[in-house]
């Protein structure tokens, strides 16, 4: 499994725009084969920052979606944003259960 986390800052005249990149960006991301999940969130404080979770089956899956879902998600919020993004790779080897 890989999980990706990348959290995006938006130029507040960009907000709309942002997210209805996000959206195809979900769409796109859940009808591929090999991501398991996928999920944005809004930072409360603030709100044109967003980060998205995206959980693949393995490597290969994240290459995959990476070169094509990310590249042209990238390139279309390229000027929505006001910073570059943070962008963190997990390659978990622990699963926690608590039932």
């Amino acid at each position: 499994m890989q999980i990706v986390i990348a959290r995006f800052y938006v130029k507040p005249e960009s907000r709309g725009e942002f997210l209805q990149a996000a959206r195809e960006f979900l769409d796109d991301a859940r009808q591929r084969g090999g991501v398991t999940s996928t999920w944005w969130t809004e930072d409360i404080e603030n709100h044109n920052t967003f980060v998205n979770y995206c959980e693949y089956i393995s490597m290969d899956a994240m290459e995959a979606h990476g070169m094509s879902g990310v590249g042209d998600f990238l390139g279309k919020i390229g000027l929505l944003l006001s910073d570059v993004p943070d962008v963190y790779r997990y390659d978990p080897d622990v699963k926690v259960r608590m039932d």
